[in-house]
């Protein structure tokens, strides 16, 4: 081979050996990129086999259901309870509307802003959602308000009869306020030895009963009768001199009434404590001395004083309330016969509860949100949509302009995140998912690595043999300049 062709065929494979190098790199960048497609796969799939979802459970997590736009916002949905809905609300509080519910929205509100009319589309909308004719509608609300007025009746009279029970004129009497109220032999005995001699099982009881009637005038009826009780239970009595050494360990009023021995010395003071301690009626701890008896309320139930005059008015407030309560009956019985069913009423209440949410904080449309829970479930873990409970404003008025009485119901927005009945579980078809997904994406990229690896040999097998035929030729031009070199030499 000549010099020239040499140098030709040499230059030729210098160019080759370029381009296949540039190749190689450029193949070596693509392996980079597979890897961190790899990578981005494996996280994928593990991000998505970890993902979670919201569910609704009732029982902190023993049992859920799927959460679905019906199930918040439709009557007869297992999760949200039959009587209100659990509003689907958006940023600024509107009440996400889907398909079916688009029609009535814009009839309560055309341009879904907050102060709708829904008062006026009442009957229309309820009798076409639910079926249920509009003269059955109004009878359930005239009876309802009939009832809602006999509740709230009664609700008054008994604050009313509370009112006036604490108006009560009691005064808490002490040991001493007590004894005062006994027969004179008592008072007499407190007063001195605090000592009663008994010599017989008749004068116990007979000491007994003088002391349990003798307040009769200052006891309530039911009070009265506790302390009869208290009384009675101190036959046995532990307290007073003990007649008899052999008889040390047992009480001297007992003795007496089993006929141990004939006499006894009864310790007024103590019988009293005895008897204060095991009063159930109405007392009040002393304020000072933790040994101290509880005072006893006392009444003046004598004809003319202040507490017969109270107790007058108390059982006229009694006599009304009793009233009311019956009332109330009668009227809760209207109203339960008013409608055909019990479904039909929860239908009734829910829809109120809705569309008087729709009309006072307006509305936006989701055409999605009604077929797609995975797409629900991300709205709700985005925080895109929240959860609204409704409750009656109780300073609503009718027909008040103020501000703050404007809305019938208040409502408390709060994330699903924060929603005691949603609970986030596994997805096992998301898991599914993702595996099919991670399966076909790591196949595509191996089939692509493969593709690179067998281009990339095939490369490096003719850049070894470009390598060895520049070689053979650099020997061959090295050859030709020497002999070259001495022809002239």
């Amino acid at each position: 081979m000549g010099f020239s062709s040499s140098q030709c065929r040499l230059l030729s494979l210098t160019n080759r050996k370029h381009d296949i190098s540039r190749e190689l790199m450029v193949l070596s960048a693509r392996k980079q990129a597979i890897t961190r497609e790899a990578k981005e796969a494996s996280l994928e799939y593990n991000n998505s086999f970890n993902a979670n979802i919201f569910k609704w459970s009732p029982n902190g997590g023993a049992t859920y259901t799927d959460i679905t736009y019906g199930a918040l916002m439709t009557p007869t949905a297992g999760v949200s309870g039959s009587q209100k809905p659990i509003l689907l609300t958006d940023t600024e509080g509107r009440v996400v509307v889907d398909t079916k519910y688009l029609q009535y929205a814009k009839m309560i509100s055309p341009n879904g802003q907050p102060g709708g009319d829904w008062e006026s589309n009442r009957l229309t909308i309820l009798e076409e959602i639910t079926g249920i004719d509009s003269s059955a509608i109004l009878a359930n609300d005239t009876t309802k308000a009939a009832a809602d007025k006999a509740s709230k009746a009664t609700e008054e009279a008994y604050s009313q009869l509370q009112k006036q029970k604490t108006l009560e004129p009691v005064v808490y009497e002490n040991m001493d306020g007590l004894i005062k109220k006994m027969p004179s032999n008592i008072q007499d005995a407190y007063k001195g030895s605090q000592k009663i001699h008994v010599s017989s099982k008749s004068e116990i009881e007979s000491l007994i009963n003088s002391i349990s009637s003798s307040l009769k005038s200052f006891l309530s009826d039911e009070d009265f009768e506790l302390w009869q009780e208290a009384c009675q239970g101190r036959s046995d009595f532990y307290g007073g001199n003990i007649s008899q050494e052999k008889y040390f360990n047992d009480s001297s009023a007992n003795l007496v009434m089993t006929g141990k021995v004939n006499d006894a010395d009864i310790n007024v003071e103590e019988l009293f404590k005895e008897i204060i301690s095991n009063y159930k009626g109405d007392k009040k701890q002393a304020e000072t001395g933790n040994n101290t008896p509880p005072r006893i309320g006392l009444r003046d139930r004598t004809e003319g004083s202040k507490w017969s005059e109270w107790k007058a008015n108390y059982e006229n407030y009694q006599a009304i309330y009793q009233a009311a309560v019956t009332a109330e009956g009668v009227a809760a019985d209207a109203y339960n016969q008013a409608m055909d069913s019990t479904e039909n009423r929860n239908k009734i209440s829910f829809y109120d509860h809705l569309f008087t949410a729709i009309a006072e904080q307006g509305w936006i449309y989701d055409e999605q949100v009604a077929d797609d829970s995975s797409y629900l479930n991300n709205m709700l873990q985005n925080n895109c949509y929240n959860l609204t409970l409704m409750t009656v404003n109780n300073d609503y008025e009718e027909g008040s302009t103020a501000l703050s009485k404007m809305n019938k119901y208040d409502y408390t927005v709060g994330s699903a995140y924060y929603n005691d009945n949603l609970i986030k579980v596994n997805d096992p078809n998301v898991r599914y998912e993702a595996l099919a997904v991670y399966e076909n994406r790591k196949n595509e990229i191996n089939e692509k690595e493969s593709r690179i690896d067998l281009r990339m040999e095939k490369l490096q097998t003719e850049l070894q043999a470009i390598n060895s035929m520049m070689e053979t030729d650099k020997n061959i031009i090295d050859k030709n300049i020497e002999t070259y070199m001495n022809v002239f030499a």
